[in-house]
């Protein structure tokens, strides 16, 4: 079979009696072998690649073929059930745990409220929190930091217990808004199950304020009557930092007291040029009140802000000096709990959803049971801990790659660990080796605040997210397991290769994956709005008005906490309004409970596998995110593997074949092609020769029989490559996910390893005889050394650059140029000579050419026309990908040369198609190099460095372009792309854009994604200025 097939011995059938017969039975011997090792099916027919892939899957996902399970890409989202941890989730009343929330002031505002005074809160859950000391932020108090302490385990008698529930109704009802009309307070049924209760001196529970509470239905209720106001005293002693609310304006909001002021109801009114005079004039002119007691003293307040999610950092202004609002006492409720216990208690929807998060993510990780966790502490969580942790990983190594620090600081490899599992029936201990004091072994444990980020997506708007975990996450799973089924499968081609590692670390798998781990429910996707969706323990939403409101009226998610029963045409008219104001797509449509479900992307759960891989990479090690794959039932990477200590290929002994004759031929053709010069260019010396000459040969290249040829070694190069570049740019803090995209992206396309090889003259040790591909490459390499020379201000014509278009074209022009060369000289060995002078290392099998044409009288016209023409495989998809754009002769003379010839024919290297086998060359020589050093990332990527090293000197990567799609998809913008194919009455691809605010825009490109990148620019301008691609927030 040829040199692509998956079997390398020669088959013989029986003697038959004609020749025809005899063929047929080596076909069928053939066609036994093939079905045995799994390239046919039992009718003796090519296995369907999908059908392999879901057998070797079905471990992973299951054979569960419900199409309501099945991945959905766009922007379609589902419907999942809020995870709660079991602390908050059960109702439990035996024995409960309380805790005491005390928080900090770090950063204050001036004129702002602070927390100080006894106002401390206790939280009583059913078993032990996972406890942590985490910031919050406010414009109106600055920077706080929550420390959350266990006091003890209480027991509370049922009358207590009863007391305290009717204190956590009455004041989440007034913090939370909660809208009684949809919502019952009943802890049985609602999702947080926990109790609330205010503390003295952050230590004991305050019984006295639980009995006053008590007697109190509400805190708010109908407006007094004017009788009540005239016998009503305003003893200013309850009014010192109390809370208080307007009735007859409720909408105004919650006021905190700062100060009882001598002023009176009849004193002047603070706004100048009005036309009110006095504070009795303002009321009873705007509100139509009257007020009876002129002796109360006015209340002068601070707005409580309705927006309770501080969880998200703010920049802390200075609050301006100026008077705050005036209240009278008569025309407001008093609330029976202080101002300072209300700001502790109004952070409670932020310090819930904070610890909810954090012990989800914490029983999460003990169910995979990886690595332990690390002990738990009220250490303050740190938000940078991923630049913290790059940072001390850099600096206990020698490289500046953090993919090969991380395999250079740990005690264990992914084989080794494999290998141990099988022995004992228990995953080996991961140790770290180098810490950045010095040498110090350590045992690795998961830390559940580093994980919290890779539960929480962008959506969240918290001030983490695993977007960047995501990205390393990504390219660690391709190249992981792109790697393992490199080594397990080592009959597999490239196209067997890519097609099942695509079926692995597909979005579908992961979307699957996901759902069998039931991760949706513990991702953190939803903003925290606390009046909309936030914690409200012990209240849920009616069964019967969740039906209403979800099958019958079907409200919006985000308006059901403002639903009215006798209003409906106005919650119309404010979701209309609505959603006017935010993008038109299904999560604002959609109808679920919002404090119980959360609407989400199949992407985003797939993504949350991605991220959980980047985390533990990045924590714990490569060996600990290959067990972490373990734990996620890819059972196929459990199997250790052999890694190869050579390319020479397996044969059968009675073709005549032993390994040493096989060893001296790879020598033999390492010495004749003057590979050593390659290994030069490269700074990599070969243990194992047959690597190279493998990186190196095409299919075509019949010479070579010991080797396969470059296209596996590709497929393995490739993910080297991308892991290590995405290793090196992350280590960049400021770079976007989708920026750090654009780089791996502009370094790993098959363009920049064009040119690389070019540059670095890698092409001349090609070894084919497939002259049409060998002209597009000469097309491609012409117009590099003319853009260099244009580079340098040089215009001349080099002659070393017109050698090497003649030479390496084949071994036809190889003949025209020993004519040019060597006219005039007789002497045959004269000849050779002077040729082998002319053109130093040439990659091709010349000798016996060069021996034949050196035996008879030169006429290179003549010979062309004479000698036969080579076979070019019509399967070549090295070949297509080159003659796609039709640019190459379809004539079939024997040397074909693309149409694109000279610096007329293209104005610059954007107009010409590079061929694809140069970049593969190059991945294929990284893959080389990572087999010949047992798997080793440092030497893989020295030798990246080497071939491309604008990746290393350019640290602002402002050489690489910019994804003008992906900015335009990341704006937030109303928009709408549309692209059109050309056809014969156009030539180039068309494509418009509609964004709102702007006219519609046209671009054009060679084809649709280069038209769609143009028109994406084009209204970047028109958004940002013309100047936008030097504006450093627009690259973020």
């Amino acid at each position: 079979l040829p040199m692509n097939a998956p079997y390398h011995n020669t088959v013989k059938g029986v003697k038959m009696v004609t020749i025809d017969w005899a063929k047929r039975s080596a076909a069928l011997e053939m066609c036994k072998i093939l079905h045995q090792i799994g390239e046919l099916n039992n009718n003796l027919l090519p296995c369907d690649k999908d059908l392999v892939n879901e057998t070797l899957l079905e471990p992973l996902i299951g054979s569960d073929k419900d199409d309501n399970e099945s991945y959905r890409g766009g922007n379609q989202r589902r419907h999942y059930k809020k995870e709660i941890c079991s602390a908050f989730a059960s109702s439990e009343q035996s024995t409960l745990f309380l805790y005491a929330i005390n928080i900090e002031h770090v950063e204050t505002v001036d004129n702002g409220a602070e927390f100080k005074g006894d106002g401390s809160i206790g939280l009583l859950v059913a078993s032990e929190l996972r406890t942590c000391s985490f910031p919050l932020y406010n414009n109106r108090w600055g920077k706080a930091i929550v420390c959350v302490k266990l006091l003890r385990t209480i027991s509370l008698e049922p009358h207590l217990l009863t007391k305290v529930e009717h204190f956590q109704k009455l004041v989440m009802q007034s913090l939370l808004k909660i809208n009684s009309s949809i919502m019952q307070f009943s802890r049985a049924d609602s999702n947080f199950k926990n109790l609330i209760t205010p503390l003295i001196n952050g230590d004991c529970i305050d019984f006295e304020l639980l009995n006053k509470v008590s007697r109190v239905s509400g805190f708010e209720g109908k407006p007094p009557t004017d009788e009540q106001r005239e016998k009503l005293s305003c003893d200013r002693s309850l009014y010192n930092n109390a809370i208080v609310i307007p009735w007859y304006s409720p909408a105004d909001g919650t006021y905190r007291v700062l100060k009882v002021t001598d002023e009176k109801p009849g004193s002047p009114f603070p706004q100048l040029n009005t036309k009110w005079k006095t504070y009795n004039d303002y009321f009873e002119d705007k509100y139509k009140l009257k007020v009876f007691n002129q002796e109360q003293n006015m209340l002068e307040c601070l707005h409580v802000l309705s927006d309770l999610n501080y969880l998200t950092p703010v920049t802390l202004r200075t609050r301006k000096s100026k008077e705050h609002p005036k209240l009278i006492p008569e025309l407001c409720f008093l609330l029976p709990i202080s101002g300072q216990l209300h700001q502790h208690i109004s952070c409670l929807p932020s310090i819930l959803s904070r610890l909810n998060g954090l012990n989800v993510t914490a029983e999460f990780l003990s169910s995979l049971d990886v690595l332990p966790l690390s002990p738990p502490n009220n250490e303050l969580i740190d938000y940078d801990w991923c630049r913290n942790l790059i940072t001390d990983i850099l600096s206990s190594s020698h490289s500046s790659n953090i993919c090969v620090a991380l395999q250079e600081n740990y005690s264990i490899t992914f084989n080794e660990f494999n290998t141990r599992l099988i022995e004992t029936g228990r995953p080996p201990v991961i140790e770290r080796l180098r810490t950045n004091g010095g040498k110090a072994k350590r045992n690795m444990t998961m830390c559940p605040t580093q994980y919290l980020q890779a539960l929480t997506p962008l959506s969240a708007a918290d001030c983490f997210n695993l977007e960047r975990l995501e990205v390393i996450g990504d390219s660690f799973l391709k190249f992981h397991i792109g790697q393992l089924l490199f080594l397990l499968f080592p009959d597999w081609h490239e196209g067997r290769l890519t097609s099942h590692r695509g079926q692995f670390v597909s979005n579908s798998t992961l979307y699957k994956v996901a759902k069998r781990l039931r991760l949706p429910g513990k991702l953190q996707s939803a903003k925290l709005c606390p009046i909309e969706n936030g914690p409200a323990p012990g209240f849920c939403v009616t069964p019967d008005s969740a039906n209403l409101l979800r099958e019958e009226l079907k409200l919006p998610a985000n308006l059901w906490h403002n639903y009215k029963p006798d209003n409906m045409p106005d919650a119309e008219s404010v979701s209309t309004e609505e959603h006017s104001k935010k993008k038109k797509d299904e999560a604002v449509r959609a109808s679920y409970d919002p404090w119980t479900m959360q609407c989400m992307k199949d992407k985003r759960v797939a993504d949350g596998i991605e991220s959980l891989l980047g985390c533990t990479l990045l924590s714990c090690g490569l060996t600990a995110a290959h067990h972490m794959l373990l734990a996620f039932n890819y059972d196929i990477i459990a199997t250790p593997v052999t890694i190869p200590s050579s390319a020479i290929l397996d044969r059968s002994e009675e073709d005549g074949w032993s390994r040493a004759d096989a060893e001296r031929q790879v020598m033999r053709l390492y010495n004749k092609l003057r590979l050593d010069k390659l290994e030069e260019i490269i700074g990599y010396s070969f243990k194992s020769k047959s690597f190279l000459l493998q990186a190196v040969t095409h299919p075509s290249y019949e010479a070579n029989r010991v080797t396969s040829y470059y296209q596996r070694l590709e497929y393995l190069g490739d993910a080297v490559l991308d892991f290590l570049v995405v290793g090196h740019v992350f280590k960049t803090p400021n770079l976007s996910p989708g920026r750090i995209t654009d780089i791996k992206s502009h370094f790993v396309c098959n363009d920049t390893l064009g040119r690389a090889c070019v540059k670095k003259n890698i092409h001349r040790y090609l070894q084919h005889f497939t002259p049409r591909l060998q002209g597009v490459i000469m097309s491609f390499v012409d117009l590099v050394k003319r853009e260099d020379r244009e580079a340098r201000g040089d215009t001349s014509s080099d002659e070393e650059d017109e050698i090497e278009r003649i030479s390496v074209n084949g071994p036809f022009n190889f003949l025209q140029l020993l004519n040019k060369r060597t006219s005039g000289v007789q002497n045959s060995s004269m000849k050779k000579r002077k040729v082998e002078d002319a053109l130093g290392n040439l990659s091709l099998e010349i000798n016996g050419l060069v021996n034949h044409s050196l035996n008879t009288s030169f006429s290179s016209s003549a010979r062309v026309e004479e000698m036969p023409a080579m076979n070019v495989c019509d399967n070549d998809d090295t070949l297509e990908n080159a003659n796609s754009n039709k640019k190459i002769s379809e004539t079939t003379h024997a040397v074909h040369a693309p149409v694109l010839q000279t610096e007329k024919d293209a104005i610059t290297l954007d107009d010409v198609d590079i061929p694809k086998i140069l970049g593969d060359v190059v991945e294929a020589i990284i893959g080389a190099v990572y087999l010949d050093s047992r798997l080793s990332l440092l030497k893989s990527w020295e030798v990246i460095q080497v071939l491309l090293p604008e990746l290393v000197t350019d640290t602002s990567y402002r050489s690489v372009g910019i994804d003008c799609v992906r900015l335009i998809y990341e704006s937030k913008q109303v928009f709408y792309f549309e692209t059109f194919s050309p056809d014969e009455h156009k030539a180039l691809a068309n494509a418009k854009l509609q964004v709102i605010g702007l006219p519609l825009l046209t671009g054009e490109g060679r084809n649709k994604k280069l038209a769609k990148q143009a028109v994406a620019r084009l209204a970047l301008e028109r958004m940002y200025g013309p100047n936008w691609r030097y504006d450093r927030s627009k690259l973020r």
